[in-house]
């Protein structure tokens, strides 16, 4: 997927997904769109440093899958309760959870999130199956660069104005042609 599409589908998603992030130290981009947090396999550095009402403030979901966060009181830092979604585990930090009354297990999170697990592919809200190594990679360059707030529904640097015209293309035309482009460039 081009950068700057990716970018424009992680500030407007309502489900951001985080795919293993480890040590992640803060994120200078919030998602102000996002309502529900997706966590697959990411360290306990990153899941503490990244569930905050300033980098989340709209969070009602997170589902977790990931391991033990390090930090057990995190959805103490919102002010409205969070919705803890687990997968089946007899995982302790699962458990204390949900008999906490924090949250709770559905059969479905798995295969909602993971197409494939070797190589992994994800499914992704919006966007479909995807390698999840290449969703690594765009993230953590994402996640590590300037935010920049986006002013319009297609804002771009003022340089590509004459280069792209988006007057009559849809956002998800465009993720679709870049997403093709994408897989046609692979093979």
């Amino acid at each position: 997927m081009l950068s700057f599409v990716f970018d424009q589908y992680l500030q407007r998603t309502r489900t951001v997904c985080l795919y293993r992030l480890h040590s992640m130290k803060g994120c200078p981009t919030p998602f102000f769109n996002a309502t529900t947090l997706t966590l697959i396999q990411c360290g306990p550095t990153a899941i503490s440093n990244i569930i905050t009402p300033t980098i989340f403030p709209n969070l009602r979901t997170i589902h977790y899958l990931s391991g033990h966060p390090g930090q057990v009181d995190l959805y103490r830092r919102f002010s409205t309760p969070l919705k803890w979604v687990f997968p089946p585990s007899d995982f302790a930090f699962y458990q204390c959870m949900i008999e906490a009354g924090h949250g709770y297990c559905d059969d479905r999170l798995i295969p909602t999130y993971m197409h494939q697990l070797y190589p992994m592919q994800l499914k992704l809200p919006g966007i479909g199956v995807y390698s999840g190594s290449l969703y690594q990679q765009q993230l953590k360059r994402f996640l590590q660069k300037p935010y920049y707030p986006l002013s319009t529904a297609f804002d771009y640097p003022a340089s590509w104005k004459n280069e792209v015209k988006l007057d009559n293309y849809s956002y998800s035309q465009m993720m679709v042609d870049a997403f093709l482009a994408e897989t046609l460039h692979e093979k």
